[in-house]
């Protein structure tokens, strides 16, 4: 939207990404083809909990979860411009 105030030209500014704030799935597993989903999430479950120390850094859970796989939340931007 552009105004004019006394000498100054301006310029308000509005930009949103991610109008309704979906999740989108930019990788996917190659067996269910989902982010969220694995075949192998279930069994490796059960097996890691048999296991009493496991040797790593994470849960197998933490493993299979990957926020990164999904687009960017809403983003909303404001601005203003002014020129003489």
């Amino acid at each position: 939207r552009n105004f004019k105030f006394w000498h100054l030209n301006g310029r308000i500014l509005l930009n949103i990404f991610n109008l309704f704030d979906r999740r989108n799935e930019i990788h996917v597993w190659s067996d269910s083809g989902r982010s969220g989903s694995s075949a192998y999430k279930d069994d490796a479950i059960i097996n890691a909990s048999q296991i009493e120390e496991p040797l790593r850094p994470n849960t197998v859970k933490e493993y299979f979860t990957h926020p990164e796989w999904y687009s960017e939340p809403r983003q909303i931007q404001i601005g203003v411009e002014l020129s003489w």
